[in-house]
């Protein structure tokens, strides 16, 4: 399964379309030989059980495989600003973890606000408020930015969490442009044991506090 798997996020044409696959590219990419059309459905049950894509439509004529999306996602909107989002970065100790946002993609492909869907980030929706997630594998980070109202962002914030495994990172930066932001002890429930480093990034009017470390590190 593992050729016709790798065959499949290979192919030329899956990249112009912007990762989505269609049946009957099942059947134009694999050799009938080797995996005939009965076959297709385990392929991509396989597939999506390791998160290498999801469906679609009810139907699960159309697949997207978020390996295949374009590398470049568009500049943050006004709604993402700094200043108006809780503004949330994970630093990895090594190397970012392969496919990890594909992976989230593919978890949360029911949540993509108006197909912002991109290789390294994707638009999210959860309970009303929207995260911006998006990974820069040079610096070896995840930001997560999350607009909407101050209850519901943090409720979105914790989803999206929830989504990266906690012990893969080395330490969470919160970056915090807006005083309405979470108090700390809603941070450490949501982010138990991890070196937590909250730079504050007040508005001119406000004094800049220093950095906090919260808690110790997973190792």
């Amino acid at each position: 399964m593992t050729v016709g798997i790798y065959a499949l996020i290979n192919d030329e044409k899956l990249i112009v379309r912007r990762g989505v696959l269609r049946r009957s590219d099942l059947r134009r990419v694999l050799k009938s030989t080797d995996y005939p059309e009965d076959k297709h459905d385990f392929l991509l049950l396989l597939m999506k059980k390791f998160e290498l894509c999801s469906p679609l439509d009810d139907e699960m004529n159309e697949w997207l495989v978020p390996e295949l999306l374009p590398k470049k996602g568009p500049k943050p909107g006004p709604e993402f600003y700094p200043k108006t989002t809780l503004f949330f970065e994970y630093h990895y100790e090594t190397l970012l973890p392969h496919g990890l946002t594909p992976r989230f993609i593919s978890r949360t492909y029911p949540r993509i606000v108006d197909e912002l869907r991109w290789r390294t980030g994707v638009v999210v929706d959860w309970m009303g408020a929207k995260a911006l997630v998006r990974a820069d594998a040079d610096k070896k980070r995840v930001e997560i930015r999350v607009s909407g109202k101050e209850l519901m962002r943090q409720e979105c914030l914790h989803w999206v969490s929830g989504h990266f495994p906690r012990t893969q990172f080395g330490s969470i930066a919160l970056l915090l442009e807006s005083p309405s932001c979470p108090p700390l002890n809603l941070i450490t429930a949501v982010f138990p044991a991890v070196l937590l480093s909250v730079s504050v990034r007040s508005p001119p009017a406000f004094a800049m506090p220093p950095p906090i470390q919260l808690a110790p590190a997973f190792h």
